[in-house]
Order: C-alpha cells, then structure tokens, then sequence
C-alpha cells in the first residue's frame, strides 16, 4: 500500500513527496528510486525522518501492531497522520491515538477507501429519489479468502465502515461464529500468525465462519456473512439494499459496481432483470490518472480521500473517513466476538452493553476470558483457563492471578499436577510485567508445579527487554530455591 499512496502523493498537485521510511534497505531503495526520493531522504527508523524532515502529513502503510507507535510519534510533533486500517488490534490503542491527535491539534485519518467512492454516492441518490421504495434490509458478504477471525481484522473494519457509510450506527448486534462445523469455543482462539494460510499480523482471532444480525434506525435491519470462501474474489463482497419496490446491489472492494432491480421479490424466480448503472471512479479528478485497471479506481478513490483530508486540515475539521470512524467500524469487529462470547446466556446482546463491556478494557474479545473456569471445567476447561491466565476477568475486575489462585484449588483436585502444570504453563507464555514475574514464581511453588513454570520461564520470549529477562532469571531462581529436585534441570 506504501507505493500506492505514493503514487496518489504524486499525482496531486498540491502535494509534494519529500521522504519515505521502510526497515529493510532494499525495499527503502527501490521505493525511493520509484517515486524520485533521493538517499538523503530515505530512513530506517521513523522517529528520525519526522525529527529531520518535519513533514505537514505522514502516510503511515506498515502493518497494525505498528500504527500506535508511529501515529503517537507524529502526533507529538505536529504532524498530522493518514493512516491504513485498522487503526490497532485493541480499542484502548485506537483510542489513544484518536485522543492523541485531538490533543496536538492534528487530524487524523483513515484509508477506509470507500468514502472515496462515487458508486456509494449514486447509490444513495437512487435511495433518495425513491429507485427502491423504502428501504428495509441490507445483506452484506465478506471477501472471502480467509477466515472470519482475520477477515473481521482486514476486511472487516471496511464492510462495518461502509455499512455505517449507507446506513448510519448500529442500534444493536448479534453474532454466532463457526468452526469446524460447531460453534466456535475457546479451543479455537488463534493467533492469525498460526493460521493454516499466509496471514498478516492481526492478533488474536476467533471463528472460520461469522453470521451477523444487526438493527439500524429507522426499522433498517442487515445481516452481513463472513463466510470463509476459498478464493478471495471481489464478484461477493458488498451489500444488496432491499427496498418495497426494488434492490440495489454494490460489489468489489475498490471501485464499486452498481445494479438495480426493479420488483417486490428477491429470489432468483423474479422476472426483473439487474440494469447495471454507470459509476465513472475517475470523474471529477484534477489530473487524469495514468495508470489502468483497478490499480487506477484505487488511486482515484485516494486521491479523493487525500484532497478532503487537506481540505479537513485547512477548515479545522475531521476527514471524511477519520479516526472516529475506524474506531467505530473496530469496535464492531470486537463486538462480533463479544456477541459470541456472550451468547450462551443471553438471546441478543444489545449493541450498548457490549460496547460497555468491551470499554472495561477495550481489549479485543478473543483475547479475554471466554467463560468461567466454573461453567468450562467439564469441556474446554484448560483453554479456558488459559484465557483467564491472559487477560483481567471482565466480570470481576480481579487481575488473573487473583481470579486463578481462588479457583486453582479445584482445578487440582479435579485434574492433578498435570492441570497445574498446564495451567503454569499457560501464564509465562504471555507477556508479564516485571512486578507479575516474583508473584507468579510464588504461586508456581505455593501450586505444587514448580517444575513446570521453570521450564515456562526459560522459554518465554526472547524479544523480552533486558530488564525483563532480569526479572525472569530472579524469578527462575526464587523457584530452583524451592524445590531440590529442579537445581539440576
């Protein structure tokens, strides 16, 4: 996307493209050759460009984990941020960096490229003129391509965006997630990166399928499928917006087609045939676009994008796809999970409960407790307390630790020392501050696996900081000291 934006930069005249940032040289080398960024320009590290250079608007185009960092970077010197989606893999960052650009007076905005899109405008003139009577349902489908947990992450933040972009907010969301023929359940909670396909860094992830019911004003409802097809096609991907005397039907990811059927009745018996409608992506644009294919709508959508984005900069305001907006569109994605999460005990979870819930810790749901050791020790109980061993408990507020020691006793008896070990182990895989380590080593020796967390600590990660892996090493000891039988291992 990094070469994209670029050649947007470079195709508007009131922009000029003075330096660029990549970590890996041969990459850093032939994007500035591409796009005429002498050495000089060309930088490892961000921090130094933005100190440097002192750039009006930084593009940032590298992977998730990284936006919150980079977007604070720019914030705290003035720079205003565009930037791709989604804006973090947790809401609390996403929140930080909204509320970071608001205290430094700078805009921030998001490359959710269907704000861009003069099809989604036509479409809702043809609503407006009353081409589909009143409008009742929307029916949305995913890309496909990959499963629902990373869909919701990629293009999930785009169908939730552009479902706001038609229809306005949610009142209220449900959703039922599959795998393997089942209701997804803890045992399936992935990190994208171990995904049985390529896979870009979204986090914890949850479901091969998603089915979604949700209500909007006005007595709209949708139901949007991430169905997990083989291919990632764009023919799929979009909305039907059913109305009392017809539909409207918009597809593909970048530019968007456009058709309209006329009729009261939707299945494939109707007699009213699609009429396709003209969408021209490239009109109205200052330079001609030199470039074909989709490659040219995607440059037209974003230079749309960037000129409203200078435009929200001189008048003071937010862009037209801002970081409220991805915050919005994020905060569905985690909404779905937390639906599922929550739907064993409860027939619909209302949108504003959820989102409160989720506010706790604005943490993404499949990286939270899915359901109590209590309700899950006769099923899924080890994966269960795996979860609790990550993440606080929503419902308590304990920290993990307190939440495990008070049910560790049970766990026990039920399941012996293999359940502790289990269990220990579960802990030191995740990232632990230095104050956790010493009571975590305590609790191994007062749990009876010493053993099997000594093993755990030495294992954790090895991109710990130096003062991390101190603690480790003082932990590892305090545990050796107890137990004779581990000095030698």
């Amino acid at each position: 996307m990094g070469h994209s934006l670029a050649q947007t930069c470079l195709a508007e005249p009131d922009v000029d493209l003075v330096a660029g940032c990549d970590i890996a040289s041969q990459a850093r080398g032939i994007w500035g050759a591409a796009y005429g960024v002498g050495d000089a320009a060309l930088y490892a590290q961000l921090p130094a460009m933005l100190e440097r250079e002192r750039p009006d608007l930084v593009l940032i185009a590298t992977h998730a984990p990284q936006y919150h960092a980079q977007t604070l970077a720019a914030a705290a010197r003035g720079i205003h941020v565009f930037c791709e989606k989604p804006l973090a893999l947790d809401l609390r960052e996403a929140d930080a960096m909204v509320a970071a650009c608001d205290a430094a007076g700078v805009r921030l905005g998001v490359n959710h490229i269907k704000w861009g899109s003069r099809g989604v405008g036509i479409a809702r003139v043809l609503i407006d003129e009353g081409a589909i009577g009143s409008p009742y349902l929307l029916r949305g489908e995913g890309k496909g391509g990959r499963w629902a947990g990373s869909e919701l992450m990629e293009m999930g933040t785009h169908i939730f965006d552009w479902l706001r972009l038609l229809a306005g907010d949610l009142l209220w969301l449900f959703a039922h997630l599959v795998q393997g023929g089942q209701a997804a359940g803890p045992n399936d909670i992935v990190h994208s990166l171990d995904l049985p396909y390529r896979e870009r860094d979204c986090g914890l992830v949850l479901g091969e399928r998603a089915f979604c019911s949700v209500a909007l004003a006005g007595g709209l409802h949708a139901e949007i499928g991430f169905l997990s097809q083989p291919s990632g096609e764009d023919v799929g991907y979009g909305f039907d917006i059913v109305g009392t005397e017809g539909a409207l039907a918009l597809r593909r990811s970048v530019g968007t087609d456009l058709l309209l059927r006329r009729g009261h009745h939707r299945g494939p018996l109707g007699v009213a045939p699609w009429e396709r409608i003209a969408v021209d992506e490239l009109a109205g644009l200052a330079r001609p676009v030199p470039i074909d294919g989709v490659a040219c709508e995607r440059q037209a959508l974003q230079r749309r994008l960037l000129c409203d984005f200078l435009a929200a900069i001189d008048e003071g305001r937010d862009p037209a796809s801002s970081g409220r907006d991805d915050v919005a569109a994020l905060e569905l994605s985690m909404v779905v999970w937390e639906s599922h999460r929550a739907a064993q005990a409860l027939a619909a979870v209302w949108l504003s409960r959820a989102v409160r819930m989720a506010s706790k810790t604005r943490r993404s749901p499949p990286c939270r407790c899915p359901c109590s050791i209590s309700s899950a020790a006769d099923t899924s109980w080890m994966a269960s307390a795996r979860m609790i061993l990550r993440w606080p408990s929503i419902a308590s507020g304990r920290s993990a630790l307190e939440q495990l020691a008070s049910e560790m006793p049970r766990i026990v008896s039920i399941r012996g020392a293999t359940g502790s070990q289990a269990l220990t182990s579960a802990l030191f895989s995740e990232r632990t501050t230095s104050r956790r380590w010493k009571d975590i080593s305590e609790a191994a020796i007062n749990w009876g696996c010493p053993f099997a967390a000594a093993r755990s600590i030495c294992t954790a990660r090895l991109s710990r900081s130096a003062s991390a892996r101190a603690s480790i090493r003082r932990a590892v000891r305090r545990i050796a000291a107890s137990s004779s039988s581990i000095r030698h291992s």
